[in-house]
């Protein structure tokens, strides 16, 4: 487990505490919650790329999205997003924030799990011979075969990380809810590589139509949103006793386009004649951390919920597309390809 993910962490736990007792300003809040899963993501994103030679602390493959998927996403999204607001609606919205939560807190606990995992791997905590393998085989949700292995390990993580699903459950501790949220964003932005600058930028302009539409458009995305306890946003405390939120739509989207720039910089640094290291990655998350600030300012005056990825969309794409006109790189920005 690499210094800057202890270290991430580290800080997360220290504001965490501190807004146990006192508020922090909602800006700093936002900038700290979604920047610090961002950078970590990003940083264990590197594994996806030939030119890191970095520690490698799991095998895998993972397949890029490709063009079709991307346009289909916001489709997707919206027909999800309108099936939700539907049943909260019309059917039986405890029964519906039930198995939601349910549903999320299931992946939290996994995601959560992964990391107990890596960090006992890493120490070399509970290692042994033991390991039970299983091939597995569901038709339409894992049609080819897939082997399934549980280590001790693997064991001893899941009974860590359960009980805190439990309790979370029982309390609705925003903390624990950020807990799980947090593992949840870094774990997607660190396996879901968009292949290729094209993508990326098709995608996030789909999302922006997206997001506007659902927010300003209608009351379907803000009516879902607090409908549901579960964890798919980080909350803050505020000084009326009342919470912040961001949602982790707002982290992750962003961030995996965050993520391939760092990647891209990694096939830069391995061209000799390139020699700034993490150029375009901190250009993008500088212009998220901008995004951050005028979404922020934007509620504050106009005094309603704001569709973030308004923001932060065009400040990512901006920035990225602004450094490689300064660097003269937009062909070979755009030329940029993974999983080949």
């Amino acid at each position: 487990m690499s210094k800057s993910f202890l270290i991430g962490f580290g800080l997360l736990a220290i504001v965490t505490t501190i807004l146990q007792f006192c508020p922090l300003p909602i800006s700093f809040n936002l900038l700290c919650f979604s920047l610090v899963p961002i950078y970590i993501g990003s940083m264990r994103s590197r594994k996806l790329s030939p030119f890191y030679h970095g520690s490698n602390e799991e095998e895998q493959e993972i397949e890029p999205l490709d063009a079709a998927e991307a346009l289909r996403f916001p489709l997707v999204a919206a027909a999800v997003l309108v099936g939700l607001y539907v049943c909260i609606k019309y059917i039986n919205p405890e029964l519906v924030n039930f198995l939601l939560s349910i549903y999320f807190l299931i992946i939290g606990i996994y995601c959560l799990k992964s990391y107990i995992y890596i960090y006992f791997k890493n120490v070399k905590y509970c290692e042994s011979t033991f390991k039970w393998t299983k091939t597995i085989c569901i038709p339409y949700f894992v049609p080819k075969p897939e082997i399934l292995e549980v280590t001790k390990q693997d064991i001893i993580s899941y009974l860590i990380a359960t009980p805190v699903g439990l309790l979370y459950i029982f309390t609705k501790n925003w903390v624990l809810n950020n807990v799980f949220g947090i593992a949840f964003t870094i774990h997607a932005i660190e396996n879901m590589p968009l292949g290729s600058f094209k993508v990326g930028y098709g995608l996030l302009a789909g999302l922006i139509v997206y997001d506007v539409f659902f927010v300003f458009g209608t009351d379907i995305m803000i009516t879902v949103a607090k409908s549901i306890d579960g964890p798919i946003k980080l909350l803050f405390p505020k000084a009326t006793g009342d919470f912040s939120m961001i949602g982790l739509g707002d982290i992750i989207l962003p961030g995996i386009f965050i993520a391939l720039a760092l990647r891209y910089d990694l096939f830069r640094e391995n061209k000799k004649e390139m020699k700034e290291q993490k150029l375009y990655f901190f250009t993008t998350v500088a212009g998220y951390a901008i995004g951050i600030l005028m979404t922020n300012l934007a509620m504050v005056l106009m005094e309603k919920e704001q569709p973030a990825l308004l923001y932060l969309v065009p400040m990512c794409l901006l920035s990225t597309g602004v450094m490689a006109l300064i660097k003269k790189e937009i062909p070979m920005l755009w030329k940029y390809k993974e999983g080949e």
